[in-house]
């Protein structure tokens, strides 16, 4: 019985040790990164955004006739939904095509501290406000860049308006 106990302990601390040892190779540790730090769910995330999908369509939008919108509504609305579905489905090669820029970057020491960072209580704090902080930053940076545009805009609209002056 003591035996059996001796090897049941030693089968859990082995299993346990395997769950906790650092990744041994750059691969390894670049695909422990990109789970640990979310990268590829965050990226889903923004899949099935309407809003972000919603803008370079709105040329498109424009050109349907009123009488023909509600069909276009839904049928943009399976759109995104396709494209989300097909993004959490490809998922797997959008983590291999990332791997090689993981690697390019960080050694597996970095790589090693990152994960522990992402693991950590802040690193996990950042994680989970992240999609939201994202959101409202882009939209933050969005209004600010039609503020930029609009006062060059207007300078170029001047300067346009002597040139044709001449």
């Amino acid at each position: 019985m003591r035996r059996l106990a001796i090897i049941t302990l030693s089968a859990c601390l082995q299993a346990f040790s395997q769950q906790t040892q650092a990744p041994a190779t750059k691969h390894e540790a670049a695909m422990a990164l990109l789970e640990a730090s979310q990268a590829v769910k965050t990226v889903q995330s923004f899949c099935g955004e309407r809003a972000l999908l919603a803008a370079p369509m709105e040329p498109l939008r424009k050109m349907i006739p009123a009488e023909k919108q509600a069909e276009f509504d839904e049928l943009f609305n399976q759109f995104v939904n396709n494209f989300a579905a097909t993004c959490a489905k490809e998922s797997p090669a959008l983590t291999e095509r990332l791997i090689p820029v993981y690697e390019k970057y960080y050694t597996v020491e970095d790589m090693q501290a990152l994960i522990a960072f992402f693991r950590s209580p802040v690193g996990k704090k950042l994680l989970s406000t992240q999609p939201e902080l994202s959101r409202e930053s882009m939209k933050i940076g969005q209004e600010w860049g039609q503020e930029i545009g609009k006062k060059v805009g207007e300078t170029f609209g001047k300067q346009l308006e002597e040139l044709m002056k001449k």
